[in-house]
């Protein structure tokens, strides 16, 4: 691969990639057309990895990247099944659903009505976060912001651990 008349190696630019920061992975990826070609797929698909762990990241995800249908069903259905619960700051016996990755995939027209879902109150969380969906996103989390159900995701929520609001 040739890099302005220096030529790298192919695992040179393997191992290069792999110590980037994920913000950095991006930029890397729409160098030319070579590693267009042969990274980007690798950064989009990094959104599986972020998903129900790092909010900031896979929000970057899903604004950087399209996602087809099926890959917002496959991120849906395992953001569902593996949701995580948070506290709040003054009471540990309150737990609240982490809901912030599942209102990005339906914001981003995922439908989980396919997806078989145990918990009535989070069947009822996802129904008001589709309710809730506006056309841009400013009245979206203003409509949030009427439903207790969905207080996690409201900017009056402060949780116990560190937090990045939706």
């Amino acid at each position: 691969m040739d890099f302005n008349k220096v030529y790298l190696d192919d695992n040179l630019l393997y191992k290069i990639y792999n110590l980037l920061p994920f913000n950095d992975m991006i930029t890397f990826s729409y160098i030319n057309q070579y590693t267009y070609n042969n990274y980007k797929q690798k950064t989009k698909y990094k959104i599986f990895l972020f998903l129900n762990n790092d909010y900031k990241l896979f929000r970057k995800c899903l604004q950087f990247y399209k996602y087809s249908i099926t890959e917002l069903y496959y991120l849906g259905k395992y953001s569902i099944n593996n949701i995580n619960y948070v506290t709040r700051y003054d009471n540990d016996d309150i737990h609240y659903y982490d809901l912030r990755f599942i209102f990005e995939l339906i914001y981003n027209k995922f439908n989980y009505k396919n997806i078989p879902i145990k918990d009535k109150y989070l069947v009822e969380a996802i129904k008001y976060i589709k309710k809730s969906i506006t056309f841009n996103r400013f009245e979206t989390i203003y409509n949030i912001s009427k439903y207790p159900l969905l207080h996690s995701l409201s900017y009056m929520f402060t949780p116990k651990t560190k937090w990045v609001y939706i």
